[in-house]
């Protein structure tokens, strides 16, 4: 399996000098539980019919798709949309485009330090999460949860994306890791937009990554949060200032803003951790204008 992620590498080094140089600068940081599971996302992609080329190619589709669009909001200081009807069509039911975005996400997971940090601290949240049911919205490439089912105590798990593209993808990519590796768990992933989800389902557990710069209301989709949860119930939530890609259309300005709409949601931020690219200095990164993920647990 190492010379399929040889063979992947190669390509990114030929075809992209400056990601060539970051990756064989980065690659190092990884633990060898990390890059196997890296190996394994490229061996799925291959076992549905992509070439190590077209793999490749997803992974620097969405390196310069961020490119443009970082410079686009360098330019105007917005982000290129603001509606989901103007990017609807464009990404999340156009099945060309959101397969090679949703791989490349996937393989960002491992390939870009900003999303590395947050996915082990995910690890290490979703290893003390206590009871049974587990909620994700937009899984999208589904890795969180496969990681979900393989380290934590949980029985029933349900997952809900838009995107029949992702949900598919999704699918597909618990059964071949095998989901909880043969542990009494039940799946349950379904199209659906988490504005028209209801549940009389009170979740233990409940993670969004990435979705509220998608949404033009980040705040309604907390209120649902806070609907499906109970007073012991645990969020694990991310979100993004200063991060433009092409359908990100809500803009939070400051880490503080974010904290801002989470109270007014009516949730309490219990913990968190801000990851920049590089690890940058925050100050550094918030005077520039330049990308900051946040990482949440919240609750009631």
């Amino acid at each position: 399996m190492e010379d399929v992620l040889a063979q992947f590498l190669s390509i990114i080094y030929e075809k992209n000098m400056l990601q060539g140089k970051y990756l064989r600068k980065f690659l190092p940081a990884l633990t060898e539980t990390e890059r196997s599971d890296l190996q394994r996302l490229i061996e799925f992609y291959r076992s549905s019919g992509h070439s190590i080329e077209d793999i490749a190619g997803c992974y620097l589709f969405l390196i310069q798709m961020m490119m443009e669009e970082t410079i686009y909001f360098v330019q105007h200081g917005t982000y290129r949309y603001s509606t989901f009807k103007e990017v609807r069509e464009k990404v999340y039911f156009n099945h060309e485009y959101m397969t090679k975005y949703m791989i490349g996400v996937g393989l960002s997971t491992y390939l870009l330090n900003t999303q590395l940090e947050y996915m082990r601290w995910f690890v290490e949240f979703i290893k003390k999460a206590e009871g049974k049911t587990y909620l994700e919205v937009g899984p999208g490439h589904g890795e969180y949860l496969v990681k979900a089912m393989k380290y934590s105590s949980l029985k029933y798990f349900h997952a809900i994306d838009l995107s029949p593209t992702s949900v598919n993808l999704t699918k597909k990519y618990t059964q071949f890791c095998g989901g909880g590796g043969g542990r009494d768990q039940t799946l349950k992933i379904e199209e659906c937009n988490f504005f028209d989800f209801s549940s009389d389902q009170k979740y233990d557990v409940i993670v969004m990554c990435e979705v509220l710069e998608h949404v033009e209301d980040p705040q309604m989709f907390l209120r649902q949060v806070a609907k499906l949860s109970h007073e012991n119930s645990r969020s694990y939530v991310t979100t993004v200032v200063d991060a433009p890609t092409l359908d990100h259309i809500y803009h939070f300005h400051t880490v503080d803003e974010i904290f801002d709409v989470v109270k007014t949601a009516g949730l309490r931020v219990l913990d968190y951790k801000l990851v920049t690219h590089n690890n940058e200095p925050l100050e550094k990164v918030q005077k520039k204008h330049r990308a900051i993920i946040a990482a949440m647990v919240l609750g009631l």
